[in-house]
């Protein structure tokens, strides 16, 4: 497999976009992956609709799960007056906002990873769901679900299982059906130092701008990596990502972390891959 940045693009053109993808700023990706992935979903939201106009509610809705959301499809067909919503809103922002307001107000920390975060430092690009990383205990739980029961698909069942085997949950914002991935904080070093740095990112407009936590840029490469082995380096779109941050972050990247941590995580080999042009 190759392991280009854009392995379909002339090299000039990747020079020509990473350098002017560098003067963009994070908070500038992040409106443009958000766009984006209110337009591609409202699009197959649509297209859902149009499919399933026949049915009644019940139906739309277990079909609807079966379709976008097969993982949680049985769970998630018991909720009850559903409605595929398709206003023209920045639905990320919609489905996140109540969410990160909680947290907050519970005390509880987070940081954001996954394709959210590497297309805030590298290219945007479309996602239908947003990754984060919690310290959960088994306290809040009760808390977390009260509060957001309303707005929200959760199950308590499914967090306090995340928490025994320090795996994630998933809950869906139902206004949107914008998914959330929520992963519990493992207790290790390279975990435990990655939280530590993440860092603050203001997101949206005015009154409706909020305040996010973004995992760096070193560790969404580091984590990505992971990803990539884990997933048998099979993945062509983890890599791009990888390569694409890597290339525009590459004059403030802290070097010697990303080393240090892919020699400890067995994830020097790839690391050096990513460095060569």
């Amino acid at each position: 497999m190759s392991t280009g940045p854009l392995n379909d693009t002339d090299p000039r053109v990747e020079a020509f976009l990473h350098e002017n993808l560098k003067k963009i700023s994070t908070a500038d990706k992040l409106k443009q992956t958000f766009k984006m992935s209110h337009f591609v979903w409202q699009q197959a939201k649509q297209a859902f609709l149009k499919r399933a106009s026949t049915k009644s509610p019940q139906e739309q809705n277990k079909l609807f799960a079966e379709i976008f959301f097969p993982e949680l499809a049985e769970h998630f067909a018991r909720q009850k007056d559903v409605i595929v919503n398709t206003e023209n809103k920045l639905e990320i922002l919609e489905a996140l906002s109540p969410f990160l307001k909680t947290l907050e107000a519970l005390g509880i920390d987070y940081q954001i990873v996954g394709s959210v975060a590497s297309s805030a430092y590298g290219a945007a690009r479309s996602t239908r769901d947003i990754d984060l990383v919690c310290p959960l205990d088994r306290s809040k739980v009760a808390l977390l679900v009260s509060a957001l029961k309303n707005e929200y698909y959760i199950d308590p069942d499914m967090i306090h299982e995340a928490i025994n085997t320090s795996g994630s949950f998933n809950i869906i914002h139902l206004k949107t059906m914008f998914k959330l991935d929520v992963f519990i904080l493992k207790n290790t070093p390279y975990e435990t130092e990655s939280f530590s740095r993440k860092h603050p990112e203001a997101l949206g407009e005015n009154q409706d701008q909020i305040q996010i936590y973004l995992s760096s840029p070193e560790d969404v490469i580091i984590s990505k990596l992971n990803w990539y082995r884990l997933g048998g380096e099979a993945s062509e779109r983890q890599w791009l990502d990888i390569k694409t941050v890597y290339q525009v972050q590459l004059g403030s990247l802290d070097q010697g972390y990303i080393t240090k941590w892919c020699q400890n995580l067995g994830l020097l080999d790839l690391w050096e891959k990513v460095k060569k042009k």
